[in-house]
């Protein structure tokens, strides 16, 4: 019975990651597909412009005079950003059941492996890894949507500068969020970093060792220079006899 258990669950592990597989492409395919087709959208229809910085912090967006902004700036961003803050966290939860479940699964069949302590600090990263990504999405990209709510009712807080630097920090700091996240966090990587690093100013200490001993060391001493010989019958060197 465990072994039939153990069979379907490998089975079916196997289907979802051939239909994991086979999908990629259709991922890449709508991930890229639908925000571009937003973009040529708007801008054939004239719909980008300058916001007066009332959703941005100085870039360009959405113009503030067109007569159906509101639309534009929920098709181009903010309704894919609503959206975000509901689905990620199902999403990062489901991961993390599956994760346990997994866990779970391989201290029943592998209770050696399970229990080492390699195995149980890998799950707890991972585990903190999918409690850490929602809350940081959430954390930084809420004054953006907390500005366009503003908007909409007609506040006069949307500037406010403490709002529009917590704007343009969480809006920019996504990419340095996910690097931290999953390169200076991850163990393996960053003892990759630091060993280049010293590898590096090893390599340039060496290299300006080796410079230095270079200029010190004595060369052999150049033979000596000749006179130029100036031309023959005007002084300038001895006739030949």
């Amino acid at each position: 019975m465990e072994l039939g258990r153990f069979s379907n669950r490998t089975l079916g592990t196997a289907f979802f990651k051939q239909l994991a597989d086979s999908l990629v492409l259709w991922f890449h395919i709508i991930s890229w597909g639908v925000p571009l087709g937003i973009t040529v959208a708007a801008v054939s229809l004239q719909k980008i412009g300058y916001d007066a910085s009332e959703v941005s912090v100085g870039w360009c967006w959405v113009s503030i005079h067109a007569p159906d902004y509101v639309l534009w700036m929920l098709l181009t961003g903010k309704i894919w950003e609503f959206a975000a803050y509901l689905t990620l966290p199902v999403l990062y939860i489901l991961i993390k059941k599956h994760i346990h479940r997994a866990h779970a699964a391989l201290s029943e069949y592998r209770p050696i492996l399970a229990t080492s302590s390699q195995a149980q600090s890998r799950s707890s990263m991972a585990d903190r890894k999918m409690t850490l990504i929602p809350i940081i999405f959430i954390a930084l990209r809420i004054w953006s949507s907390l500005r366009f709510l503003l908007l909409l009712v007609g506040s006069p807080a949307v500037q406010s500068p403490l709002l529009v630097t917590l704007h343009g920090i969480g809006n920019t700091f996504q990419g340095a969020a996910n690097c931290i996240m999953f390169a200076l966090c991850t163990k393996p990587v960053r003892s990759r970093l630091l060993a280049a690093v010293c590898c590096c100013r090893r390599r340039r200490a060496e290299s300006g060792n080796a410079d230095t001993s270079v200029h010190e060391t004595p060369g052999i001493d150049a033979p000596p220079r000749r006179e130029a010989a100036g031309p023959r019958g005007w002084g300038g060197g001895e006739e030949d006899c």
